[in-house]
């Protein structure tokens, strides 16, 4: 309140002594002009005096007349020249007034207390009387407040390194939280942790520990909300990685790996036909694409409706372990759904 009264009081200052100075300009402008006129008056009177007879004692006091005019004449510019002087004087208390208008208006300013963004005060962290520290170049200041940005809310997920491999910024995501069973919302990922959570947890020159699942802190940007939604809320998340309609898709049971990484699904015989166990079976190598969900996508090798079994063991022999036999291979409809 003090700064606020200071600061009016100055600023009446300044008008007040710019509006002086704007009648004393146009005063003095007129004053000097005068005085001007009247030097030049009295100057000529002296001159035709001078020309006159000086035997002429009429002659005479006008020449004393002029004379006297002149010296009163001059007495006056003099003094309106003075006062031009006293003018400048006043034009330099003006700006040192205008000094003290700017200096009051900044101590005005510093009580003023800025959030850096637009919120809502979720809570006040200090209470009136209490010292507070100024920020500065070896001091982070003393929190006043908390402000929460409603309009730009996050959902903060762990998912495992082998889905966080198919995920990018910008995925979408499908988001439910549990006080709204039932309502979904969008959203996206925005940001993706460079590092595991074990790993940022851990000390410099200490080793991972804990949880044998390596995971990764997401956060999904909410781009649709509610006023009703409140942080600490927990939530749910789908996430997208890719999506394909209208495609083949084989469970990942029937699709096998060469040495090489050539994919390759087993077909099953015509009707009527028994395949012999001795002979390796007939493979048909297919283009994958997209995994997920327990399926792979085929994009080349396959057509909708083909039927399929599941491909022999092709590792080295182990002792001791279940085998499998021939007639139990077991047919699997992969269907390739379309």
């Amino acid at each position: 309140e003090s700064a606020q009264l200071n600061l009016r009081l100055a600023a009446t200052r300044v008008e007040t002594a710019q509006a002086t100075l704007s009648r004393f300009d146009e005063q003095q402008i007129l004053e000097r002009k005068q005085a001007e006129e009247r030097v030049k008056q009295a100057e000529a009177e002296l001159q035709r005096a001078r020309l006159g007879s000086v035997q002429d004692v009429a002659k005479r006091e006008q020449y004393q007349q002029a004379l006297k005019a002149l010296s009163d004449a001059q007495a006056n510019l003099r003094g309106i020249d003075a006062d031009i002087a006293s003018r400048a004087q006043q034009a330099a208390s003006v700006d040192q007034i205008s000094v003290q208008l700017q200096d009051t208006e900044r101590q005005l300013a510093e009580t003023e207390i800025r959030a850096p963004i637009s919120g809502v005060v979720t809570k006040r962290l200090v209470q009136e009387g209490e010292l507070v520290a100024a920020l500065g170049s070896f001091s982070a200041g003393t929190p006043i407040v908390r402000v929460e940005d409603r309009s730009g809310l996050l959902v903060r997920l762990e998912i495992n390194e082998i889905d966080v491999a198919r995920l990018s910024q910008g995925t979408t995501a499908e988001i439910t939280v549990d006080s709204f069973p039932g309502k979904k919302f969008s959203g996206m990922i925005r940001k993706i942790a460079p590092t595991s959570v074990a790993a940022g947890n851990a000390a410099v020159g200490q080793s991972v520990v804990g949880d044998p699942v390596v995971k990764y802190d997401v956060e999904v940007l909410m781009t649709q909300t509610d006023p009703a939604i409140k942080s600490g809320m927990s939530a749910s998340c789908s996430l997208k990685a890719a999506e394909r309609k209208n495609v083949i898709r084989v469970p990942f049971a029937y699709v096998a790996k060469e040495k090489d990484g050539r994919r390759y699904v087993v077909k099953e015989p015509a009707a009527g036909t028994k395949p012999d166990p001795k002979k390796p079976q007939d493979k048909t190598y297919v283009t994958a694409g997209l995994e997920g969900g327990g399926f792979i996508e085929i994009i080349e090798g396959l057509s909708g409706g083909e039927k399929l079994i599941l491909p022999s063991f092709s590792g080295p022999q182990r002792s001791g372990m279940m085998s499998v036999s021939s007639g139990d291979d077991g047919d699997g409809d992969g269907g390739g759904d379309n």
